[in-house]
């Protein structure tokens, strides 16, 4: 006949009390002990509680306390999704405690959402005398709104940077704009045109300018002087090339063949059978001819001769 109205409470982590039996008019618990002892039994119902979650938002690894979101979940439940929250410029990275099983300790329930600056493409684009070279076009990425300062310099033999557009690049989320351009065109480089009288060079003579790499260079100031001919030419056309070294045209004048003769006098009149006709380089001296003395005559005298009275024909 006595009442019991107390039991030892034995919830567990992640439970609640749902309700006790038997219980009186006020729902408390009232258990009056009869002399059946099966039915002098109190029952105790526990179930699964709510827990509290949260979802925390990470920004290139800072939090966002004002995109937090808080929420419940059953006991022992699996989270497996939640709200995205990326913004412009940004990519999703990764996620930490997803799915979340709901633990009886909300400190511990927690998903962690991780986004960072999204990388877009970009190029860079070469140009050699105003025409794109695809063969050289590089790709790369980079995060949004960072800034491109340097490019590779692919440069060529013979030419030189002349501009570059784009630079320095701010990345956008447009890869059409995210375009450098750089531009190479021909250089200048020295040449000259040297001139040789019989093998040796006339520096005076020498010409030096200057002209764009890979001009041709096919003419030239005839510089021939009396007496000599034109032998040879080393170089021409000439190319121009990066090396000014090589750069040279190189002119050969020798002294030119002429023809002289030999006339032949007796008591002043002209013998044409007996003449003579040779050649001689320019400049050379002559100082011997063939004797055609006849019988009863003598060597009177020869011309032109030297201050020292000898036969002497400087040709011409």
């Amino acid at each position: 006949g006595s009442v019991i109205d107390t039991y030892t409470d034995k919830n567990i982590d992640g439970y609640k009390l749902d309700h006790v039996t038997p219980v009186d008019a006020t729902g408390a618990v009232s258990l009056t002990i009869s002399a059946t002892p099966e039915n002098n039994v109190i029952r105790v119902y526990y179930v699964k509680d709510n827990i509290n979650y949260t979802v925390e938002y990470y920004y290139d690894g800072v939090k966002d306390d004002s995109k937090t979101d808080t929420d419940s979940a059953e006991f022992g439940s699996q989270i497996t999704s939640y709200t995205d929250k990326n913004i412009t410029g940004y990519r999703f990275d990764r996620t930490e405690n997803l799915p979340l099983t709901i633990s009886a300790t909300p400190a511990n329930n927690v998903i962690r959402v991780y986004y960072v600056n999204n990388c877009y493409d970009y190029t860079v684009e070469y140009y050699y005398d105003g025409v794109i070279d695809n063969s050289k076009t590089e790709t790369a990425n980079a995060e949004r709104d960072s800034i491109i300062r340097t490019y590779t310099d692919k440069n060529i033999t013979g030419y030189k940077l002349d501009r570059t557009e784009n630079l320095p690049l701010t990345i956008t989320d447009n890869a059409q704009d995210n375009v450098i351009k750089v531009y190479y065109v021909k250089d200048v480089f020295a040449y000259s045109i040297e001139y040789y009288y019989d093998g040796i060079k006339d520096d005076n003579e020498t010409i030096n300018n200057t002209a764009l790499f890979g001009s041709v260079i096919d003419t030239y100031p005839d510089e021939n002087r009396t007496g000599y001919k034109l032998a040879d030419i080393n170089n021409k056309p000439l190319v121009i090339t990066a090396d000014s070294t090589a750069n040279v045209m190189r002119i050969y004048y020798v002294k030119d063949n002429f023809e002289y003769t030999v006339r032949y006098y007796y008591d002043g009149a002209e013998d044409e059978s007996k003449l003579e006709r040779a050649n001689a380089t320019y400049q050379d001296v002559i100082t011997t001819y063939t004797d055609k003395n006849i019988t009863g005559y003598k060597l009177d005298h020869v011309t032109p001769v030297d201050a020292a009275g000898n036969l002497s024909l400087t040709i011409t």
